[in-house]
């Protein structure tokens, strides 16, 4: 079973200043709890996050 290093994904799109907006496609539940993934964000709040979860069983993960 793998990993889903979300805000590390998410941290690296935020440091460029030029992106405009994120396009995350994951497959399984962050690694990491989704209040702290959403409070690390929020600093650019300009920059729309588009999610789309695919091959994931996960239904609290769906959500």
């Amino acid at each position: 079973e793998g990993s889903t290093n979300t805000l590390a994904a998410l941290r690296f799109a935020l440091a460029d200043p030029t992106t405009e907006a994120i396009y995350l496609l994951t497959d399984g539940r962050p690694d990491q709890n989704e209040r702290h993934i959403l409070s690390q964000v929020q600093y650019r709040q300009t920059v729309p996050i588009h999610t789309i979860a695919f091959n994931c069983n996960d239904q609290a993960a769906n959500r």
